[in-house]
């Protein structure tokens, strides 16, 4: 279908106008000696030109319907695109707000066990708090692997 980009549409149109024109000479003008001796070659010739008149205005409308539809999707992805780029900020700020309160939470354990540090280095025996308070270090506040 190349031929639909090389060619202007009102040349499809022009060929379709130019078919019905020849069968419309060769029934009603078939009285004109000239035209009346080359009737049936007209006919032929004008429903070729004819056939071939629509055949490239259905491909120009299939063509048209086809662009359309790619229209349509490139919209659909652009706004995708930006939906996308919204929910990337707002889990990047997500991430950030946790990543502080982890932050936050680590530097408060580190500061229990630097505060209980002397009293269990002291006796050599860890209380039960203690335990806890390493394993929570260790786990994270909500009980989450590093």
């Amino acid at each position: 279908m190349w031929i639909l980009n090389w060619l202007p549409d009102f040349a499809f149109h022009i060929i379709v106008i130019v078919g019905i024109l020849g069968l419309l000479t060769s029934q009603f003008f078939s009285f004109i000696p000239f035209v009346g001796t080359y009737t049936l070659p007209i006919k032929i010739i004008s429903i070729v030109v004819l056939v071939i008149g629509i055949w490239f205005e259905g491909g120009m409308s299939n063509n048209d319907a086809w662009i359309r539809k790619v229209h349509d999707l490139e919209k659909k992805v652009a706004e995708s695109e930006i939906k996308s780029a919204q929910a990337n900020t707002e889990l990047t700020s997500k991430i950030a707000e946790k990543n502080k309160e982890v932050a936050k939470a680590q530097n408060e354990l580190k500061n229990k066990i630097k505060e209980l540090a002397d009293a269990m280095n002291s006796e050599c025996k860890l209380s039960p708090y203690t335990v806890e308070l390493i394993n929570e270090a260790i786990t994270g506040p909500k009980g989450d692997k590093k």
